[in-house]
């Protein structure tokens, strides 16, 4: 189940960072961190709209063909988008959507490894892809329901499934991977950082957990920054669904106020959705 967002803003001399980056956290040859199967967008981030949302199996691969670091067919990725984008704008914005490592599938660059397991990380069945069409679809359909449109580097329509899913959930959904609004679901973080800073990588490991729990628990209705922190006070309360260990992590948490950090830019500490809690709780 998707349930985190991570965000993070670059320049056309930072592409090969972000590159690192997304194979530190979210490589499908690795049990850490996040699933390299995920959803992702593009977006400006001088006034947070949404230029193209898609999906990939393996996000650091998609995100080099994207950007000319892996050559492939210019009509079969959003690289001449991307380079006609740096010639005006200095800077541009990534927001992947990203799943438990245990969702992870096959992929061009894992098969070998996984011809050798014992059938860890199954693809069958395809949970994880499945989730990210799904999402996609629900992501771009309610895109379209409120503009009229696709996005503008979008040429076609999404998920038949996604879109019979499409809310004004989905599109909230879309304002904080973009930067116009901010919830718990969204890494108080961004992508570079996280690769970084190991601390912070299992703080937002451990609080998928929560997301995806709150997500659950609401069925994606009024789920909410308040919701995820219920559902981690449940979760590390609880012997049976958290250890010693997840238990530490949490109270490291909050008492470092983590939490309640501003989220990345572009979004601001006046950003709606903010949390405005102060203190240790």
């Amino acid at each position: 189940m998707l349930g985190t967002i991570i965000r993070d803003l670059y320049g056309k001399q930072e592409i090969h960072e972000i590159k690192y980056a997304l194979d530190d956290i979210a490589s499908p040859n690795d049990t850490y961190g996040f699933s390299s199967v995920g959803v992702y967008c593009y977006f400006n981030p001088e006034d947070s709209t949404v230029l193209y949302v898609g999906l990939a199996r393996d996000l650091t691969q998609r995100f080099c063909h994207h950007n000319g670091v892996i050559k492939v067919k210019p009509e079969s990725c959003k690289v001449r988008e991307t380079t006609a984008w740096f010639t005006e704008h200095e800077t541009l914005g990534l927001a992947i959507f990203v799943q438990s490592p245990l969702e992870q599938v096959s992929t061009s660059r894992n098969t070998k490894k996984r011809g050798k397991n014992t059938g860890e990380h199954s693809d069958s069945p395809l949970e994880g892809l499945l989730h990210a069409t799904t999402m996609e679809g629900i992501l771009i359909e309610s895109y379209k329901a409120k503009h009229g449109s696709l996005p503008p580097w979008n040429k076609t329509g999404a998920s038949i499934t996604g879109q019979g899913l499409a809310t004004t959930g989905g599109y909230n959904l879309l304002e904080i991977m973009t930067g116009k609004v901010d919830s718990l679901i969204l890494s108080r973080k961004t992508l570079r950082e996280l690769s970084d800073d190991p601390t912070y990588l299992e703080f937002e490991s451990l609080l998928h957990g929560g997301r995806t729990y709150a997500t659950a628990q609401h069925a994606g209705r009024g789920m909410d920054s308040l919701a995820i922190l219920s559902a981690m006070d449940e979760i590390t309360a609880s012997p049976f669904l958290a250890d010693m260990h997840t238990q530490a992590t949490w109270r490291r948490m909050l008492d470092s106020q983590y939490l309640f950090l501003p989220s990345p830019a572009p979004a601001t500490e006046e950003t709606p959705g903010c949390l405005k809690l102060k203190g240790k709780r």
